[in-house]
């Protein structure tokens, strides 16, 4: 191929990338979904390896990629779990052993594909945890690591409404998080060798260059799902309703997550609101939960669900006017961009991930107090939105317009401008290339 000057055009071709993500379904939320839009998005403009775990996720994508086809660029290799790491990552306490005997493995696997492939760059992609930084920097091959989230604790002035033992399990764990981050050789090797560093929100930004000293951009480690609007219901005014504004919560039911803001905020509301509120999910707080509901005087307004599967959710979405996202101790909350992309707008803390999330224009954010004010925030919140019919209707336009700003494809372009940064321009990083290498699976043990 010739240029208008006769001189011949060297064509570049696309970067051969090596991504790590022991999570990644194409059929579920959080962390391995994460690990799946990650891959696939990068597969648009980089020839992409994944590694990830396989007794858990590899009939998930060998069964979506049966049904749809090979994906163009995107090549997977699966690392099982062996016995003992099932049974240890089970023992509570355990878990982030089992995960580091599997990483160890799943070097050595790394190590023998860049023997084959020869890769330009490696990128630690999940889980988002900074603990477990894995072994890709022993490549001596350029690094990304992150998004990473995890540094962030619960605020001490809430610590009084997880009860007294969940205070001192997020006492025991702010006390941990803190030291690790400081003093874990292997983090810190990790941080220095990684070209490019990057944090999940604000909160870990600010964590991470403190400790480590170096500059960390942010980059939301979820994305939007497909987005599509929910349905509105009519309201008159907060006394006269045509059908009770619907509050919907999601998520595990641990200490942290600090349902009880929203109960004592219900509790708090005119008896002439007439509101109702869906719970999704289980944990080993929901007896007491639903005392403290009992004592409020709303068990009424309480809906118990319990889990539900990922594809039922979208029901639950579209059921809901507003959702409400009381987490005191989360790195983001896939959950919030899912209510977003729904045009459900969301009422949240404004701290970590959320808080960088939630804007004026999709939602409500209330500041970080001791928890009797956190829930009289709430509360305001909730009438507000009960007294003016259009309020409800310009968050939910709003809504969707934000989830907009998070969806995967945009997602992955931040990701391709990060490879770019560390690789320059030396490969075609626009997309149009032709992957080098068809789209192939092995499973290792």
């Amino acid at each position: 191929m010739k240029g208008d000057r006769g001189k011949p055009i060297t064509e570049r071709r696309r970067a051969r990338v090596l991504q790590l993500a022991y999570a990644c379904s194409p059929w579920r939320g959080s962390e391995p979904g994460v690990g799946w839009h990650r891959a696939v998005e990068a597969a648009r403009y980089s020839d992409i390896w994944v590694i990830c775990e396989g007794v858990e996720f590899e009939h998930q994508v060998l069964g979506h990629l049966e049904n749809v086809g090979a994906i163009d660029g995107l090549n997977f290799r699966f690392v099982c779990k062996s016995r003992f790491e099932q049974i240890l990552s089970r023992i509570p306490g355990f878990y982030y052993l089992a995960y580091r005997l599997w990483h160890r493995r799943a070097f050595q696997v790394a190590a023998a594909l860049h023997k084959e492939v020869n890769f330009d760059l490696v990128h630690q992609s999940n889980l988002c945890g900074y603990r477990e930084p894995g072994k890709l920097g022993s490549l001596n091959v350029p690094l990304v690591w992150g998004p990473i989230g995890g540094t962030q604790n619960h605020p001490w002035i809430a610590i009084g409404q997880a009860g007294m033992w969940g205070g001192i399990q997020e006492t025991v764990r702010s006390v941990a998080n803190s030291l690790q981050l400081r003093f874990s050789w292997r983090v810190r090797r990790a941080a220095k060798l990684a070209n490019v560093l990057l944090a999940a929100n604000a909160t870990n930004q600010a964590d991470i260059e403190r400790m480590f000293g170096k500059r960390v951009p942010v980059l939301c480690e979820i994305g939007s799902p497909n987005i599509g609007p929910t349905r509105i219901r009519q309201r008159t005014s907060a006394t006269d309703v045509k059908e009770p504004l619907r509050v919907l919560w999601v998520g595990n039911l641990h200490a942290f997550k600090a349902l009880p803001l929203l109960l004592e905020a219900l509790a708090m509301l005119p008896s002439s609101a007439h509101v109702r509120l869906r719970v999704i999910g289980d944990g080993p707080q929901r007896k007491r939960w639903q005392r403290i509901a009992e004592r409020l005087g709303v068990a009424d307004r309480v809906e118990w669900v319990g889990r539900v599967q990922d594809l039922e959710m979208q029901s639950h979405y579209s059921w809901a006017d507003v959702f409400v996202f009381t987490s005191l101790r989360d790195t983001t909350g896939t959950v919030v961009l899912e209510a977003l992309a729904s045009g459900v707008p969301v009422l949240a803390a404004d701290h970590q991930g959320v808080g960088g999330i939630v804007t004026p224009e999709c939602g409500m954010k209330v500041a970080v107090a001791a928890p009797s004010e956190m829930s009289k925030q709430y509360r305001d919140a909730i009438v507000a939105i009960l007294e003016d019919e259009s309020l409800l209707k310009q968050l939910s336009a709003g809504a969707l317009r934000r989830a907009a700003d998070y969806a995967w494809s945009e997602q992955g372009k931040r990701m391709r401008d990060y490879y770019r940064q560390v690789l320059g321009d030396q490969f075609d990083w626009d997309g149009r290339v032709e992957s080098e290498q068809p789209s192939m699976t092995e499973t290792l043990m």
